[in-house]
């Protein structure tokens, strides 16, 4: 129909446990994440699906879902108390987050060269990764690229 609609779902993560099972709706973010990848009949992708990891990363894909005028997009969003992403050096979280229009960006750069390994993540889970990631470095030496998508 490539109306642009916004759609807003919110408690995106089985973090949420406190709500018990039927409010961890993984099955459903696959299936939003899925219409994607249907095309209209002008061959455009047929919804806009976001994600944001932070308070910024949400202002940026609200900005990306008023800016759709070719169909519907959606935020898929958090409940849970997500700590901002830190800022990357001589720059602002604000500004870091706008680099969510490309789809996916670096929010930590391994430290000390080529990563080892590369951590992927979207929505809330991008906060824990970047824990994961302090863990890593600490516990085996890795050096850990991790990227929001």
């Amino acid at each position: 129909m490539e109306q642009p609609v916004i759609f807003i779902w919110t408690h995106d993560a089985f973090r949420v446990g406190e709500d018990g099972p039927t409010h961890q709706p993984v099955e459903q973010e696959a299936q939003i994440r899925l219409l994607e990848k249907l095309h209209t009949h002008s061959g455009r992708n047929g919804f806009l699906a976001l994600r944001p990891a932070d308070s910024d990363e949400t202002t940026a894909c609200w900005q990306l879902a008023l800016e759709n005028s070719h169909g519907p997009s959606g935020l898929i969003l958090s409940r849970q108390n997500i700590p901002s992403l830190p800022a990357k050096a001589g720059s602002t979280r604000f500004a870091d987050a706008q680099q969510a229009s490309k789809g996916a960006y670096i929010v930590q750069e391994a430290k000390g060269g080529q990563p080892d390994i590369v951590l992927v993540g979207n929505g809330s889970e991008v906060a824990t990764l970047l824990e994961g990631a302090e863990l890593l470095r600490e516990k085996k030496k890795l050096k850990v690229r991790v990227v929001s998508a």
